[in-house]
């Protein structure tokens, strides 16, 4: 294992866990693959998810100087590490100590290792009062009047477009614990494909390869392999549509998105007209507006392209009085990440539009990083 900056790290030690304890190695798991050691999953008191994160900052986040240790040791982090499958193991389960201690989860970064994932979600959505209320709210299983989403669904639809069959992509894959799968592929030499995180009508699938980005990947908890396969090249063909997805699939909630804006924009002036105090009471207008918002980002999330309406949400009630914890809980509760990446990218938003609101207006109170 090649323990980033050992002077900066925990030591490492021998684990005393018996091998067979710590699940076998897949086959087709590679030692040489680079990885992120992250900070793991957890809950808050009020049961919200926190998403595993970095324990870094990038070097260009970082806020020192090229020259100086914290800025070295922020760009060793960020060039990853190799480990052997027990080690790995031991890292995630906490008998070796990796920058402190306690248990980590493992993110593995594409492009550091010449691949792209294609990151396949899944996305569940109860039916109400006879009818299908496309707001997902996590994985739901034999439940009447449930519709679930699945990209991997997707991605069978678009080989049969092309002529081919999702047969053709059989490649080491890793299940996710919503259900979800990560295909790994080698990029393709004559077509390398980029990130792209943006659903589309009929696209349920989020492509992973550009800088800093990363996959959660096993031994992390949850995350095991499905088909332990060799990884496979990415064909030409599926790189030539991925490059090109957004001419092959349309936006989603066109109609729907523009009468929410109307209202919304509509209350938004009623609101600055006349009535400017915090009082959310049922029926007030300033609850009515708040209410307006939130559906926005809800049918926003239904397209699964909500960022620019949760930062937009955010500055709104920020401008209003919110702190910033509550404005995170009923954007975050609205929003409705299906992935640990996507409740990252929500919170990294709302973070941002707060943050942009107090740098304008010299307001207090902005969350530290």
């Amino acid at each position: 294992m090649d323990i980033v900056a050992q002077d900066h790290l925990s030591s490492t030690t021998t684990s005393t866990q018996p091998a067979a304890s710590r699940g076998q190695q897949p086959v087709h798991w590679n030692p040489h693959w680079l990885h992120y050691v992250l900070a793991p999953k957890t809950y808050g008191n009020d049961g919200v998810p926190i998403p595993r994160r970095p324990l870094i900052s990038s070097p260009a986040n970082c806020g020192a100087p090229e020259d100086s240790d914290k800025y070295r040791l922020s760009a060793t982090y960020w060039a990853g590490t190799s480990f052997a499958w027990d080690e790995a193991a031991d890292v995630v389960s906490g008998a070796i100590p990796f920058m402190g201690h306690g248990r980590r989860d493992f993110g593995l970064p594409p492009q550091l290792n010449g691949l792209v994932v294609l990151d396949c979600d899944v996305k569940t959505y109860y039916g109400r009062n006879g009818g299908l209320d496309r707001t997902p709210y996590g994985p739901v299983y034999g439940t009447i009047g449930v519709h679930r989403r699945r990209g991997i669904d997707d991605l069978a639809t678009l080989c049969h477009t092309l002529g081919h069959d999702l047969s053709e992509l059989a490649t080491y894959t890793v299940a996710t614990p919503s259900g979800g799968l990560h295909l790994y592929f080698h990029q393709s030499l004559d077509t390398p494909v980029d990130t792209t995180s943006h659903h589309r009508e009929g696209w349920l699938i989020d492509v992973i390869a550009s800088e800093n980005n990363w996959v959660a990947a096993p031994p992390t908890p949850g995350y095991r392999v499905a088909r332990d396969y060799p990884v496979a090249t990415m064909p030409d063909w599926l790189a030539e549509a991925l490059v090109g997805i957004n001419d092959l699939y349309r936006p989603m909630g066109g109609k729907k998105r523009s009468a929410a804006d109307d209202r919304l924009r509509e209350m938004r002036q009623q609101v600055t007209l006349q009535e400017r105090d915090l009082a959310l009471g049922h029926g007030s207008l300033i609850g009515q507006w708040v209410a307006a918002n939130l559906q926005l980002i809800r049918i926003a999330n239904d397209s699964g392209c909500w960022n620019l309406t949760i930062y937009q949400v955010t500055k709104d009630l920020a401008r209003f009085g919110w702190d910033y914890d509550s404005v995170e809980t009923v954007v975050l509760a609205a929003a409705q990440p299906w992935s640990d990446r996507e409740e990252r990218n929500a919170i990294a938003t709302i973070r941002s539009g707060f943050k942009n609101l107090a740098r304008n207006s010299g307001r207090r109170g902005a969350p530290r990083d």
